[in-house]
């Protein structure tokens, strides 16, 4: 079979979320499998000699140079979208008999030309979206919202399948459409996690502590961070706790403000690479996941992954009734306190800051249970194979 992926990132580009990394395992993939894979994409350097040695036979990447720009002007992202768009937009029509196209929801828009394409053109090809990432909470704008609401409906309606993060995202997504066919479309979405891209000994998971908690990640509005340094104001806990926090973010200067004000001790730090925050992770008792009350039904957090796989417990600070919060705790992944009331959420994180909490070996093992790379590859290969065959 003929595979076809279509995304801004590929393989080894790390600073562009998860799913770079995660394509290169979908590729050997569909290797192992017979396949021939065309990956259509951005590269900000020259990759040409790491993808022949990575994948010598049957993978054809056709590239354009430029930089990552999830952080740049918009125009420049619309550009890179275009680009992306007409490359994949004339390899389609010119192969006749790619059986499989992944699509992804970023950049906006390419996902429905390039499914309105396809169906135009009456092609059998089975379209996969991958929907990492629901964007409509960071539109300010009313008319844009409903507009990218729509897009979003759209393409779940024409698909062969959708893959959102989790239960709450689904949700979301099957209440943007028509009662008349939501059931239709609802048997052709399910739910599958992305898998922790960097390789964890558990066994040579370290032992030593030197953080009480750890938060690494985007320093935004989504995060509720401002939130939590509210709840550490209200802590009763001797010695103080150490807390660190690791990213960027354009409320990165306010929470440093805010902490000063406050009184409460934190560390803020710069970003730094995959491997060397797996390590400062696995050096903290517990790791941090804020979010604000809708964000959930928007997004997965990947730091639950990155946390457990690190054998790190979370501490989600978000709506307790959720079914993230439920179900975190039920995976014994870490705990879940009360963003709505922060008088509450302190004494429920002073309970769980004098607690010793489980073995990091135990919650390394049940986090790879639930995003390990083997755990996804088996998940995705049972979905192509009813693609296939429906």
């Amino acid at each position: 079979m003929n595979v076809t992926i279509i995304h801004r990132y590929f393989w080894p580009e790390s600073q562009a979320a998860e799913e770079p990394l995660m394509l290169r395992e979908i590729v050997k993939m569909h290797l192992s499998r017979g396949d021939s894979v065309t990956v259509i994409c951005g590269a900000a350097d020259d990759c040409e000699e790491i993808w022949r040695k990575e994948f010598p036979d049957k993978v054809f990447i056709k590239a354009f140079r430029s930089p990552v720009d999830r952080s740049g002007p918009m125009s420049r992202r619309a550009i890179n979208a275009l680009r992306l768009l007409t490359r994949s937009a004339a390899e389609i029509l010119s192969s006749r008999r790619t059986g499989l196209i992944y699509l992804f929801a970023y950049p906006p828009g390419v996902a429905a030309l390039i499914i309105a394409m396809c169906r135009l053109t009456c092609r059998r090809t089975k379209l996969l979206f991958s929907f990492q990432d629901n964007l409509e909470y960071r539109i300010p704008y009313y008319p844009v919202r409903v507009a990218y609401r729509a897009y979003n409906r759209f393409c779940i309606s024409h698909v062969s399948m959708t893959m959102p993060l989790s239960e709450e995202m689904k949700q979301h997504l099957l209440s943007t459409v028509s009662e008349r066919s939501r059931s239709s479309v609802a048997q052709r979405i399910t739910v599958l996690n992305n898998f922790y891209s960097e390789h964890v000994n558990i066994d040579n998971i370290t032992k030593e502590k030197v953080y009480d908690i750890i938060y690494a990640g985007n320093h935004g509005p989504g995060q509720n961070l401002s939130h939590f340094i509210e709840v550490l104001a209200l802590c009763h806990i001797t010695p103080k706790p150490v807390v660190v926090f690791y990213g960027s973010g354009t409320e990165k200067h306010n929470l440093i403000q805010k902490a000063k004000h406050l009184g409460v001790s934190i560390e803020f730090r710069d970003p730094i690479g995959r491997a060397a925050i797996a390590e400062e992770i696995q050096r903290s008792r517990f790791g941090l996941v804020g979010m604000i009350e809708e964000l959930p039904q928007y997004a997965f957090p990947s730091k639950i992954a990155a946390y457990g796989c690190n054998g790190t417990p979370s501490i989600l600070l978000g709506p307790q009734d959720s079914l993230m919060g439920c179900w975190i705790e039920q995976e014994t992944l870490g705990h879940s306190i009360d963003a709505k009331a922060p008088e509450k959420a302190a004494r429920e994180l002073e309970a769980i800051m004098s607690q010793s909490g489980a073995l990091p070996k135990t919650i390394a093992k049940r986090a790879k249970d639930i995003f390990g790379k083997e755990r996804f590859i088996a998940s995705l290969t049972t979905i192509i194979n009813d693609l296939i065959e429906s």
